[in-house]
């Protein structure tokens, strides 16, 4: 093969993907290393708080790699120079991948309430909703449309309209009982003052 083709192909291992992914500068401080609105720390970060890396062109920041599909942990060239994964404070709490563009997202609609730790800690509560909707396939309960107003409960007729309506169903459907005229109605339903017409002659 080496003959035909001038080289020989080999295996990527774990850290040549690393090294294939997006690369930033980051200073290592005492709370982590921030990368877009998140904080990432591990004990492995403890003798490089506050140091510089020791590389002048990049002004002392360390080299860090992290996926923009899968945000939930970066990795971290240190002393050693090998990668040392450093994992998001809040990984624990959301437990599926997640990339940029929808942390974007929600950076753009989780309105800030509080100092930066607190900013964070909601956007990770709005992202592992989001997550757990989308993983059940539900959705926020349905508004109610102002063009069909909830329906609420007839309230009960009063006594002389129940009255009324027996007297009225006395004599069956499509018949009016001829006891139930206007010229006979019940002292009870007679208006004050209303005097009873005469029979005729």
């Amino acid at each position: 093969m080496l003959g035909a083709t001038g080289h020989v192909p080999l295996p990527l291992s774990g850290d040549d993907y690393i090294e294939l992914l997006s690369v930033v500068w980051k200073p290592t401080t005492e709370r982590g290393i921030r990368l877009n609105h998140r904080t990432y720390d591990h004990h492995m970060l403890t003798d490089y708080r506050g140091q510089p890396s020791g590389v002048t062109t990049q002004q002392g920041r360390w080299e860090v790699h992290h996926n923009p599909h899968d945000a939930r942990r970066i990795w971290a060239r240190l002393g050693d120079g090998a990668f040392t994964p450093i994992p998001w404070i809040h990984a624990d709490h959301v437990h599926q991948p997640f990339g940029d563009q929808l942390w974007q997202h929600l950076k753009d609609t989780v309105a800030r309430r509080g100092d930066r730790d607190r900013h964070e800690a909601d956007l990770a509560q709005a992202l592992d909703d989001l997550l757990r909707r989308a993983r059940t396939g539900t959705t926020h309960p349905p508004r109610t449309r102002p063009d069909h107003p909830p329906r609420t409960r007839r309230p009960p007729p009063r006594p002389h309209q129940r009255a009324r309506w027996a007297r009225r169903c006395r004599g069956g459907p499509g018949r009016t009982d001829p006891r139930t005229r206007e010229d006979e109605a019940p002292e009870a339903d007679r208006r004050p003052g209303e005097l009873r017409p005469r029979a005729a002659a």
